[in-house]
């Protein structure tokens, strides 16, 4: 699967959400984002905006290289073993 594609992306979200044993209601809220804005980028169905992207990138410490690409290297230790290990 291409790493780029809105399937790869929200299959980041998805797993990312889950690892943190989080709801989709309160990832997206606290993200302040709508739990139905979130199931459409974690179906795949939509990409992420830049600013939604940044959104999850301040309030969950993830970066937009993880976010669009799939790479770890700018993550810090602690999210990459959220993303890793869970």
């Amino acid at each position: 699967m291409d790493p780029t594609s809105p399937a790869a992306i929200g299959a980041r979200l998805r797993a990312f959400r889950d690892r943190l044993g989080l709801t989709q209601h309160t990832f997206a809220r606290r993200a302040g984002l709508t739990q139905q804005a979130l199931a459409q980028y974690e179906s795949g169905k939509r990409k992420p905006a830049v600013d939604i992207a940044t959104a999850f990138c301040d309030t969950y410490g993830l970066t937009l290289d993880y976010i669009y690409r799939g790479d770890v290297r700018g993550l810090s230790q602690e999210r990459l073993r959220a993303v890793l290990i869970g």
